[in-house]
């Protein structure tokens, strides 16, 4: 991989030996200059088999990891060779559809934005197969940060954060779990960044999900610690 890109695809991994080679297909397939940074985040399952065909590939970097570190560590690590003009992350389960990055980018590059967000509730329509449960945490985590840092945001919590690579890399992310999501909202909004939103498809996975009950604390943790820190930690 050589030179600027438009978008760097960030996509860490853990056990998704079902799904993995399905999602790096569809995100080559996108009709945009990209590359692929893959973090194998210690996978015990056959992923690291399916990723060995992928090496030599020009179009993606992969780290393996001999340990599982968390997604926000594997997230942070890939930030430092990412070489997108934007900079998103990509699941590697099946519930978000890569196509939809297509749009989110053009949206970004034709207003100049420094972030955008693909939403699951901005069409209005109950995300495919989201539990009820799972609906009305993300709507109270997106309430929570609108109002601690007054945004409009109706996702919060979606994976797909797009950001200029220079905004990104300025937010000095400390986070090695799930905590990314809101650490990364929190501290854009906290910098004075607008954060625009479009409608993205999703369909709900629950076979080995692996964020729980219990991170619906560390969340709200989160946004309250930075809404109180100063900028820049």
């Amino acid at each position: 991989m050589s030179g600027i890109k438009e978008l760097s695809v960030i996509i860490p991994i853990y056990n998704e030996e079902s799904t993995i080679k399905e999602i790096i297909d569809r995100v080559l397939a996108l009709p945009i200059d990209l590359e692929i940074i893959i973090v194998n985040d210690g996978s015990f399952d056959a992923t690291g088999d399916i990723l060995l065909p992928y090496q030599n590939n020009p179009l993606m970097r992969i780290i393996n990891r001999k340990e599982n570190q968390g997604k926000g560590k594997a997230i942070r690590d890939a930030l430092i060779c990412a070489k997108g003009e934007y900079i998103v992350i990509q699941d590697a389960d099946l519930e978000y559809e890569p196509a939809d990055l297509v749009k989110l980018l053009r949206k970004a590059q034709s207003q100049n934005l420094p972030v955008i967000y693909g939403s699951r509730f901005l069409n209005k329509k109950r995300p495919a197969g989201m539990r009820l449960s799972f609906i009305l945490a993300n709507h109270f985590f997106t309430w929570l940060t609108n109002l601690l840092y007054g945004s409009h945001l109706t996702d919060e919590g979606t994976c797909y954060k797009m950001f200029k690579r220079e905004v990104i890399c300025s937010l000095n992310l400390k986070a090695n779990g799930f905590e990314f999501c809101p650490e990364a909202t929190a501290k854009a909004l906290k910098a004075g960044y607008k954060i625009a939103e479009v409608p993205i498809r999703y369909q709900a996975r629950y076979i080995n999900k692996k964020v729980k009950f219990r991170d619906s604390f560390i969340i709200i943790w989160t946004l309250l610690k930075y809404y109180f820190k100063p900028n820049k930690t």
